[in-house]
C-alpha cells in the first residue's frame, strides 16, 4: 500500500466517520444538548481527518500489504466512532432536591409581602435595563388569592441531589447525588397552617418559572420552591 493512498484513505475514512458520529450522534443521542451537532463540524471530523492521515502514512511507511492497511483503518474508524458515539451519550441530569423537613414555622404568603417587594426592587435596580411588569405591586393580593397556599420554615433533616440517567438504557430512572442549595422556606400549595408545625415528610420541591419580570407566579414572586411529596421510588433514595 502506497504511502500516499494509505493517508488518503486513512484521512477519507476516519475523517468521514468522525465526522458523521460527532454530527449526528449528538442529535440522536442527546437531542438536548447545547452543542449539537458542531462536534461533529468542528471537533471530530478535523480529528479525523489528520489521524487517520497519521496513521496511514505511517502503515505505508511500515510497508503494510493493502488489505491489511484497509482492515487496521476500518478497525481504527470503528473504535473512533463508538468512542465519539460514547462521548455524544447524554450525562446525567440533576432535577431537584430529595429533602426530608420537619417543619417548625407557618406563615400565609401576605405576611411576606414586604419582604418580596424589597427583594425585586433590589433585582430590578440592578437591572436597570430590564422593563418591569406593569402593576406588579398592585397585582400583589390577587396573586395571593388566585394561588391558595402557605408558606413553610423548616428544618432539613436529611437531603441528597435528585439526578435523573438519560442514558438510552437506563433513561428515566434516578439516583442520589449531591444536595444544592437546600431551603429553609418553601411554598405548600392549598394547604393551610392548622396542624403544619412538627410534621415531617419527604419532599421533591421544584421551581417554578415564569414568563413575566417581576414573576407573575406567587412561589417565584416569593423567591421560594413548592414542596412535592416524594413519591415511594424517589424516597427510598434517601440514606
Amino acid at each position: 500500500m502506497t504511502i500516499g493512498f494509505a493517508a488518503g484513505f486513512g484521512a477519507c475514512l476516519l475523517g468521514a466517520v468522525g465526522f458523521a458520529a460527532g454530527f449526528f450522534g449528538p442529535i440522536v443521542l442527546n437531542p438536548e444538548a447545547n452543542q449539537g451537532p458542531l462536534m461533529g463540524l468542528f471537533i471530530t471530523g478535523p480529528a479525523g481527518v489528520v489521524l487517520g492521515g497519521l496513521l496511514g502514512t505511517l502503515l505505508g511507511v511500515l510497508g503494510v500489504s493493502k488489505a491489511r492497511g484497509v482492515a487496521v483503518l476500518g478497525a481504527a474508524a470503528a473504535s473512533g466512532g463508538a468512542a465519539v458515539l460514547t462521548a455524544a451519550l447524554p450525562a446525567p441530569a440533576y432535577r431537584g432536591n430529595l429533602v426530608e423537613l420537619e417543619v417548625t414555622d407557618c406563615v400565609l404568603p401576605m405576611s411576606l409581602k414586604d419582604e418580596a417587594f424589597a427583594y425585586w426592587e433590589k433585582r430590578l435596580a440592578a437591572a436597570a435595563w430590564a422593563r418591569p411588569r406593569q402593576g406588579w405591586k398592585d397585582a400583589f393580593p390577587s396573586m395571593v388569592a388566585g394561588d391558595p397556599g402557605v408558606v413553610l420554615s423548616v428544618k432539613t433533616l436529611r437531603g441528597v441531589g435528585l439526578y435523573e440517567n438519560r442514558k438510552p438504557w437506563n433513561k428515566g430512572t434516578f439516583f442520589a447525588g449531591k444536595l444544592w442549595w437546600p431551603r429553609e422556606r418553601y411554598f405548600l400549595r392549598g394547604a393551610t397552617c392548622t396542624g403544619q408545625v412538627g410534621r415531617v415528610g419527604v419532599y421533591a420541591p421544584r421551581g417554578e418559572e415564569s414568563k413575566d419580570w417581576p414573576a407573575e407566579k406567587l412561589p417565584s414572586f416569593l423567591n421560594l420552591s413548592v414542596l412535592e411529596p416524594a413519591t415511594p421510588e424517589q424516597a427510598a433514595l434517601l440514606p
